[in-house]
């Protein structure tokens, strides 16, 4: 069994005029999120970095 389809591709995005940069997390199933909030792309990566598997692992045990 291969965990591939359950672990998302992150990606830092820049936001809307003035909301600074966000996460986004796609599956090869197609459903995506947005983890907003970031106030820049380094700040946005580091959270892919030091973040994201925590992130990954709270949304995979439901306790978000």
């Amino acid at each position: 069994m291969t965990l591939r389809p359950l672990v998302p591709k992150f990606e830092s995005r820049e936001g809307k005029p003035g909301k600074g940069w966000l996460v986004h997390a796609s599956w090869s199933s197609g459903r995506t999120a947005d983890i907003p909030g970031f106030a820049s792309k380094a700040e946005a990566e580091t959270w892919i970095r030091n973040e994201s598997p925590a992130w990954l692992a709270a949304r995979l045990t439901g306790s978000r």
